[in-house]
């Protein structure tokens, strides 16, 4: 039988005989850290090396953040195969290199004309899901190697090449001109149970995270989202996409994920709360090695 979330009691660790934690600590990542850095600090909150995430969030999200210690490191795969819900704010008018407030700004439109009547339409219009384009920021592998980390590549420039069937990725090499290659972007089908216009206004650029923003009373129109979504659903892909549909440009300001599966926000302990759950017997490297040992 296969175990829900609902069959399993987080923020609750089970300490064997040798002091060694297992079991699922919810945590509210803030935004400005990195998933990596959470289950850093429970390593060292708990004196345990075997911790990791069920999911990463990127360092200007927020939110539910699963971490998984001892032998529930291996329920991984369950809990990134759950539904998740997330709030985000999407900013019309603004396209970055990342979708999202980290990268640079490509292009500007501060004469869009949408309103909140054609937003709705817009946001119907993608029912119940649709093919979604892998977010090239993504850790997805293509052709054995991570987009993220491509477009990051320093001797290598790139460009978007996108069709009515496809999306090409075309990189070539600064210092070696001739050397160049392709990637195809891939597609997914992904399912869309909630897409709920939740506030829609204006907003000045000084009050906007992106960089090297423009003129400080510039405006742009914000909308605040409600998603429940399939896995593999990238946001700064929908954010994107929904921008697309409304004649515009558009990028991620903030996103916070606020469900997965059955379980929510209100349950997450903070970070600093972490180190409450740290065993009274101390783990040492010579129990940790034959922990690993007998995996």
């Amino acid at each position: 039988m296969t175990s829900t979330s609902k069959d399993i009691k987080p923020n609750s660790l089970y300490f064997d005989e040798y002091g060694r934690p297992n079991g699922i600590l919810l945590v509210d990542k803030p935004a400005g850290v990195t998933s990596h850095d959470i289950v850093a600090k429970t390593r060292r909150d708990l004196g345990y090396k075997k911790v990791g995430h069920a999911g990463a969030l990127d360092v200007f999200s927020s939110g539910l953040l699963i971490i998984l210690i001892g032998k529930s490191t291996k329920l991984s795969d369950t809990f990134l195969n759950k539904d998740k819900s997330y709030k985000a704010r999407i900013i019309f008018g603004i396209e970055t290199e990342t979708q999202d407030p980290e990268g640079e700004i490509l292009k500007l439109d501060t004469e869009n004309t949408l309103n909140e009547a054609e937003l709705q339409q817009v946001l119907k219009s993608f029912g119940n899901g649709y093919s979604q384009y892998v977010s090239i920021y993504s850790s997805v592998k293509v052709g054995g190697k991570k987009l993220r980390k491509v477009l990051r590549e320093k001797n290598w420039e790139h460009e978007v090449i996108e069709s009515a069937t496809n999306k090409i990725l075309k990189f070539r090499n600064i210092n070696e001109p001739a050397k160049e290659y392709e990637i195809e972007v891939p597609r997914r089908d992904i399912k869309l149970y909630a897409l709920n216009l939740e506030a829609f206004g204006k907003i000045k650029a000084t009050d906007l995270p992106f960089i090297a923003m423009p003129d400080p009373e510039t405006e742009f129109k914000y909308a605040d989202i409600y998603v429940t979504c399939s896995k593999g659903t990238y946001i700064r892909q929908l954010a994107e996409d929904i921008a697309r549909k409304a004649g515009t440009v558009g990028a991620l300001a903030t996103l916070r994920r606020v469900h997965i599966g059955d379980w929510s926000e209100a349950d997450a302990i903070t970070s600093e709360d972490i180190s409450s759950f740290k065993s009274p017997t101390k783990v040492t490297e010579d129990i940790q090695a034959a922990d690993a040992a007998e995996e």
